[in-house]
């Protein structure tokens, strides 16, 4: 298990938003039909957000960890006011060249 969040999901409950503990399930397709490949118990009336699974990204661990702690860095910083707005730095970049 990769030490840092994954990009992968699969088909998550609408719930676990509202913090119910129910965890992502997998799904197959067969035959133009969904198919779950894992027991599960969610109770009734639960409803399910599909979406398609990709492989993930090709980063290394360490690189993933280098991207996890640079995009806390800069959650961080948005949230203590220093950021700007997208244009102006397209603006910036656009001087640049």
């Amino acid at each position: 298990m990769r030490p840092y969040p994954s990009s992968r999901s699969a088909c998550q409950p609408a719930a676990a938003a509202s913090g119910d503990d129910l965890s992502p399930l997998r799904e197959r397709v067969e035959n133009e039909r969904l198919h779950l490949d894992e027991p599960t118990e969610p109770p009734e009336g639960t409803e399910l957000d599909l979406v398609v699974d990709d492989d993930g990204d090709d980063l290394t661990d360490p690189e993933g960890q280098a991207l996890h702690q640079a995009l806390l860095t800069s959650s961080s910083s948005a949230e203590a006011g220093r950021s700007r707005p997208a244009s102006a730095l397209i603006d910036e970049l656009r001087r640049r060249r």
